[in-house]
């Protein structure tokens, strides 16, 4: 705080800059909850004068704020009734057969709901976590000769890899992905719900399928094709009750108004808070939806970042760092220069344990990277969104998906670290195949 400030920035924003890289320090060390560590170093930024009252809590004006605290308590009314339980009884029967149709149930159980539940931390706890454990010990119940370690490390791998291909594929599949979309259209970008599917859909299905013959290679279930993997209840109860129906046909309005939005010319916000009044006013939403710790918690972490993000922003401190970042970044050749910077931003996410605070800490300055060296808006937003919940593979704690999964204790941190690693490797070939085909297809 006492070395002289760079002349090319000003004593306020220099201070501000301090302050957001020892809380993104805070955050990484995990001293507290995200957003206690924020506040702190937000209340002591103002004691130094890095800002002012006025300009404080900024970020929870932003109309992202309160779609994330919509969208999570939505999910939360989904993940309080019945719903997921019933269609999992439904996949179980449906898939139940051998470990390979079991294997692309879980996987297409994934993708059906990251348009559903827009929350890969809640998918994780309240869908994948159960259904492996439950998976697992049905399996070794009905397998002496197969450890439950085993059959578990597999189907831990597999959901936990799916999780982020799922949340990359859908607008829908992650909190993150709307915050990271409104940056984009600040510079100019036109991305939609159907335009980000068509970015997407192809590569992650791809991945999707052949993730299971993948993790095999670091995890092997032990079972045989001809093997029936667990017992199916032929009793399991799969109607869905009079609240349950109305919930599904709300939420089944909003994707289909957010679908065609641009040709109706309503913004997903709108269609959030309508979606949203129409469950208050039906009853669906109860008191303890809303008034949850993590729900909270989160609406109030995005929130103080973006006051961080702003503040920087208005100061001039993202334009500096762009401009000395891109002589490193720039190559002749264009789509190198793309590969490149996303590359660097799938490092950044070594450092955050949520795919949100990554994407508000760098997202933005990415981006600016990206159209300064005169790369196309559209492919840089995509990618480094894609890359936002694809690069939380690499370890076992980037993502709010993973403890969950990871607290099952089927898998070892050196395990979780290797098959990371090298997935993480060939979904980035993936993606720029198809990126290379997608744009000279055009």
């Amino acid at each position: 705080m006492f070395l002289p400030c760079p002349d090319v920035f000003q004593i306020q924003t220099w201070k501000l800059f301090i302050f957001f890289c020892f809380a993104i320090l805070g955050i990484v060390l995990d001293l507290a909850e995200s957003y206690i560590v924020l506040l702190t170093f937000f209340i002591v930024a103002g004691l130094f004068r890095a800002i002012t009252i006025d300009d404080s809590f900024t970020g929870f004006k932003n109309s992202t704020t309160w779609f994330l605290f919509i969208m999570l308590t939505i999910s939360n009314v989904i993940k309080n009734t019945s719903i997921i339980q019933r269609i999992t009884s439904i996949f179980i029967k449906l898939c139940g057969r051998n470990i390979i149709l079991l294997s692309y149930g879980l996987c297409f159980l994934e993708f059906f709901f990251s348009v559903m539940v827009p929350s890969n931390a809640a998918r994780a706890s309240s869908l994948g976590a159960p259904i492996v454990s439950s998976l697992s010990k049905s399996i070794h119940a009905k397998h002496k000769n197969i450890n439950e370690s085993q059959i578990g490390g597999y189907l831990s791998i597999l959901y936990r890899y799916c999780n982020s291909i799922c949340s990359a594929a859908f607008l829908t599949g992650a909190t993150a992905n709307k915050i990271m979309l409104d940056i984009a259209k600040d510079f100019g970008s036109n991305i939609t719900l159907v335009s980000w599917m068509k970015y997407t859909i192809l590569p992650c299905i791809f991945l999707v399928m052949c993730l299971p013959f993948f993790v095999k290679l670091f995890s092997n279930h032990g079972l045989k094709y001809c093997d029936i993997p667990c017992e199916i209840n032929k009793d399991t109860e799969s109607k869905f009750n009079k609240d349950e129906k109305s919930i599904i046909l709300v939420f089944l309005s909003m994707l289909l108004l957010w679908f065609f939005s641009d040709k109706i010319h309503v913004s997903m916000m709108t269609t959030a808070v309508l979606g949203f009044v129409v469950m208050v006013l039906f009853g669906l939403i109860k008191k303890d939806d809303i008034v949850d710790g993590d729900l909270l918690g989160s609406c109030a972490t995005i929130g103080l970042f973006l006051c961080f993000v702003d503040q920087l922003s208005l100061g001039g401190f993202f334009n500096i760092i762009s401009d000395f970042v891109k002589p490193f970044v720039f190559m002749n050749n264009k789509f190198c220069s793309l590969m490149f910077l996303s590359f660097i931003y799938i490092c950044t996410k070594l450092i955050f344990n949520s795919e949100c605070a990554g994407a508000v800490a760098f997202y933005l300055l990415f981006i600016r990277i990206g159209v300064s060296i005169g790369l196309d808006i559209n492919m840089v937003a995509m990618s480094l969104a894609f890359f936002n919940s694809i690069g939380t593979m690499i370890t076992h704690y980037s993502s709010t998906a993973s403890p969950p999964i990871c607290g099952l204790g089927y898998v070892s941190n050196k395990k979780w670290l290797l098959s990371g690693f090298c997935i993480s490797c060939l979904s980035y070939l993936v993606w720029f195949g198809y990126l290379f085909l997608f744009e000279n297809s055009r």
